[in-house]
């Protein structure tokens, strides 16, 4: 609903029009002159005003006058009679939307308001728009200024240097990150600076023409290029560089790069890489064997130890060899078994188990187990063991229980043999005073020869053990090696048995005199050589060597016989165990037993290794600094 003021001074044209408006659906309000006009107006702010030009106390030119003061857009009618056309035109000119002549016809007035009123809608319209639109310029203005403030942010708070340049290669963009990284004040580089001189020489150039190619992201682009630019001291720094051709009107303007600093990264690679190598050196020269498997069993990483373990080559088994090559048939899938379970030191680990691998030849060597699953992301991706050799161990216990036993046995032989040894010498007395007696009676004195021939060789029985229970006192003197081991060989090259037996000896002139006692010395060696000789059966060669070996002299006899299988070597020097037939002069077992027992009293040591077809190494071991004590 529209409202109309009607400034009139005639009561009844004022009521009429009030009649007449109010039936076309408008709010009407009056007033009977100027200055009420006026004050109406102000007071009720009407669409449109319809205003006579002559009214008492201020005429309608005024009124208009001041209506147009206070609302330059609004919506005066004038209503004149015939003579006031001049006043009319006037107020026409004074900005007055139109002028109605009296009597006003009820069509004329519709009219003419519905175009004021169209007008005022209009005008409305128009002013809601500007504000809309003003509202909206306001609000992208706002929206500019922030994305060009973030923008601007977003370069400068960048933990990345960013670079901008025209396309001649002034930089005219240059943040706080490239300032921290490359020393470099804006004040110094932006306007007066070129691209050129943060890159090597013939750099810059590279990198423009790579971006113009389509080989390193697209026409326009570089991505994640590893190099290296100069800051202000010339020192070069590594970094990442992204980069791209900036477009202005289709027409290339520029281009901007970004530069990731790869100094902590690099720090952090090459840490990594000493760590690496630190976990690669552990597991290298670890004293034990360490081998890791993937899930599906094929060996990825095999230490030197596992080498010298298994006679493999880390060529011959890295990539090559499944984790069960290695083990006997069934075992590999037993420790997986248990590695999964939760028996054996919790799931996913299994703490020492003993058992045996298989080295290059099959042959089984006994180890201590350690292994473990590993996980990656949760998942199982394959499993470490550590191997410890436990030949060693066993053969320490077994030259400690032999040694248990030699004690033992030493002091019920001396004991047993010291009983026999007088009756012995009795029967062989009488023995041989019945020879003289009976020395006409052939069939007797064949008896008697007999018994003083069995008598004499229980009495070597006897001095044997005696000798194995160490009855008999050591003269230690000092003596080179070399010396006794030449007396010994000088006894035994010219047997019969020797023959066909080629002798190496490889003696270190550098080794100074030893405390020995060389006449127990020589019972060791001749014990050793004779054993030799008769595994080689007449034909092979004999290596006698000495040398030095930290405070130890080493004494080693090499032999190509036919060697011997674990289960000999474990009972070699027990005493009274022999493989020849005892009834051969030294047949009684007794030799290396006795052997043993010479070198421990020399505090020294006696070692074997052996393999069956390929010969056998004596070792023996005496002190550098030992005394006649």
């Amino acid at each position: 609903m529209s409202k109309i003021l009607v400034v009139d001074d005639e009561e009844g044209i004022r009521n009429m029009m009030r009649m007449t408006l109010e039936l076309d659906g408008h709010e009407v309000v009056l007033a009977e002159d100027g200055p009420m006009g006026l004050e109406m107006f102000k007071k009720e702010l009407p669409d449109v005003v319809l205003l006579d030009v002559r009214l008492p106390r201020m005429d309608g030119r005024e009124v208009l006058t001041r209506i147009k003061d206070l609302d330059a857009d609004s919506e005066v009618i004038i209503i004149t009679g015939h003579g006031d056309m001049e006043m009319a035109v006037e107020c026409l000119r004074l900005e007055a939307s139109n002028f109605l002549t009296k009597p006003v016809g009820e069509e004329v007035l519709s009219i003419s308001l519905k175009r004021s009123l169209e007008k005022v809608a209009l005008r409305r319209k128009v002013k809601q728009y500007t504000s809309n639109l003003e509202t909206l310029v306001r609000e992208a203005n706002v929206e500019l200024e922030q994305a060009y403030q973030f923008r601007e942010n977003l370069i400068e708070n960048s933990p990345d240097a960013i670079v901008s340049i025209r396309k001649g290669g002034s930089i005219i963009i240059f943040n706080s990150a490239a300032e921290k990284l490359l020393g470099y004040r804006k004040a110094e580089v932006i306007g007066k600076m070129n691209i050129r001189d943060l890159y090597p020489p013939g750099e810059a150039k590279k990198i423009m023409k790579d971006m113009r190619s389509s080989e390193f992201g697209g026409p326009g682009i570089l991505q994640k290029r590893e190099m290296v630019i100069l800051d202000k001291n010339g020192i070069q720094i590594p970094v990442y560089l992204s980069a791209s051709i900036l477009y202005q009107g289709g027409q290339e303007a520029g281009s901007v790069g970004i530069f990731t600093d790869l100094r902590e990264i690099k720090k952090l690679e090459r840490r990594l890489v000493r760590t690496l190598q630190l976990r690669d050196n552990l597991i290298e020269n670890s004293p034990s064997a360490t081998i890791y498997a993937h899930k599906n069993g094929e060996i990825a990483i095999f230490n030197s130890a596992a080498e010298r373990l298994t006679g493999y080559t880390k060529k011959e088994v890295i990539g090559r060899l499944n984790v069960r090559d290695v083990f006997p048939p069934g075992e590999a899938q037993q420790v997986m078994r248990e590695l999964r379970s939760n028996d054996f030191g919790g799931p996913g680990v299994r703490e020492r188990r003993e058992m045996v691998v298989l080295d290059k030849e099959r042959n089984e060597i006994p180890v201590y187990l350690y292994a473990a699953l590993l996980y990656e992301d949760g998942k199982e991706v394959g499993s470490v063991g550590i191997l410890t050799d436990q030949r060693p161990r066993k053969a320490l216990e077994r030259q400690l229980l032999r040694s248990e036993k030699l004690v033992s046995l030493g002091k019920l032989s001396a004991g047993i043999a010291h009983e026999i040894n007088q009756p012995l010498t009795g029967v062989l007395t009488f023995a041989h005073l019945l020879k003289k007696k009976f020395r006409d009676d052939e069939p007797t004195l064949k008896d008697l020869e007999i018994i003083v021939r069995e008598t004499t060789r229980i009495k070597g029985i006897v001095q044997g053990v005696l000798d194995f229970a160490r009855e008999t006192p050591m003269e230690k003197e000092a003596r080179h090696i070399e010396e006794v081991l030449d007396q010994t060989l000088e006894i035994i090259i010219h047997q019969q048995r020797f023959f066909g037996i080629t002798l190496n000896k490889e003696y270190d002139p550098a080794i100074p005199e030893v405390i020995v006692d060389p006449h127990l010395m020589e019972q060791v060696f001749m014990n050793i050589i004779l054993n030799a000789v008769d595994a080689m059966n007449g034909s092979g060669t004999l290596t006698v060597r000495t040398r030095k070996a930290k405070d130890w002299l080493e004494v080693e006899f090499v032999d190509t016989g036919c060697g011997m299988p674990e289960d000999i070597l474990d009972k070699i020097f027990d005493p009274f165990f022999t493989t020849k037939d005892s009834t051969e002069g030294m047949g009684m077992g007794l030799g290396l037993s006795v052997s043993y027992g010479i070198v421990k009293n020399h505090n020294g040591d006696i070692l074997v290794s052996s393999k069956v077809g390929s010969g056998t190494t004596f070792t023996i071991r005496l002190p550098l600094d030992g005394d006649v004590s």
